[in-house]
């Protein structure tokens, strides 16, 4: 194979990722509510059926679109991992934690951990709860 066919595989690859991409924080704006996005504790994405890389600003925000239009459309939902900011880590599988003593950008007091151990250990004796990312999706908050 020659040089100009790997890189051409190569880029295809690229262009084909279905994964997440770097959130650029103060540059990047939020799909939902097309605020900045800068609180990197709360940064999350959700990748389309084709692709797409939509990225939120908060929990609330993704949920709000999730729930709106795009759950018959999203391959891939990641957020960040409250414990390891920057991190971005399988929404569908991540514990939620609403305590409002940890407020989000959006005031929904939500954050994301990579398990309930994790989010009991940051809710500490505040008051709050954790849910699933089914719960999240069918809850009031």
């Amino acid at each position: 194979m020659g040089r100009s066919t790997t890189i051409f595989l190569a880029t295809l690859l690229i262009a084909c990722s279905t994964g997440p991409e770097p959130i650029q924080y103060g540059s990047d704006s939020c799909h939902y509510c097309k605020m900045a996005i800068v609180e990197i504790p709360f940064g999350c994405e959700l990748v389309s059926s084709k692709g797409k890389v939509m990225k939120f600003d908060a929990i609330e925000c993704l949920v709000g679109h999730y729930n709106g239009n795009g759950k018959d459309t999203t391959s891939s939902v990641y957020v960040t991992n409250y414990a390891n900011p920057g991190t971005l880590i399988d929404g569908k599988n991540s514990t939620y934690l609403y305590c409002p003593d940890i407020p989000s950008p959006m005031g929904a007091f939500l954050s994301a951990h990579s398990n309930s151990g994790s989010a009991e250990k940051t809710q500490g004796n505040s008051e709050g709860r954790t849910l699933t990312w089914e719960q999240l999706l069918e809850s009031e908050l």
